[in-house]
């Protein structure tokens, strides 16, 4: 299942810059690596109603309630890390750092748009996936992931799905990756 938000009206938005001034690496989240700067991540958002239990946010950040954190953390512990954020200067969430990171697209199932071979930065890469084929075995044990090479997704498992719709936690949407 790929998993994404409901609205992206509320949209939080990453801040660049800590209150000190210092640079925030906003891009920090899609990389499936550990987490090694500064905390609390500061975002802001336009909407000042009380944000939902998953958010997508710019720049593929994901922000979740306390109470999602310990569904994710029952499940699936080591496929991420916890980051503490800010929002609007007051609200205290967290970010989702999914670090499971599997080379796990069946790329003769999937529809994909590759980089030309002689692209500098990322030669015979996906440039867009229009349909998703996840090969299961190459994603196990992962409940929660950033494919290989399209960490612009996030896959979770029957597992976590079940778990979220049971937990009835909002803000999500979930569309097959076949």
């Amino acid at each position: 299942m790929n998993i994404d938000s409901e609205s992206v009206t509320a949209m939080p938005s990453i801040q660049d810059c800590f209150s000190d001034g210092s640079a925030v690496d906003i891009w920090a989240f899609i990389r499936c690596e550990k987490y090694t700067g500064k905390t609390p991540i500061p975002f802001k958002s336009e909407d000042s109603r009380i944000i939902d239990d998953f958010n997508y946010t710019a720049f593929g950040a994901i922000i979740v309630s306390e109470r999602m954190a310990v569904c994710l953390r029952d499940i699936s512990p080591n496929d991420f890390e916890l980051i503490p954020c800010l929002i609007n200067n007051n609200y205290t969430s967290l970010i989702v750092n999914v670090l499971a990171n599997p080379d796990c697209i069946d790329t003769a199932a999937s529809i994909i748009q590759y980089y030309p071979p002689d692209d500098p930065e990322k030669p015979n890469k996906p440039r867009g996936v229009i349909k998703l084929v996840i090969d299961s075995a190459q994603a196990s044990p992962h409940h929660i992931l950033r494919p290989k090479y399209w960490q612009v997704e996030i896959v979770i498992s029957q597992i976590f799905k079940d778990a979220f719709e049971q937990g009835k936690f909002t803000g999500m949407r979930f569309s097959p990756a076949y």
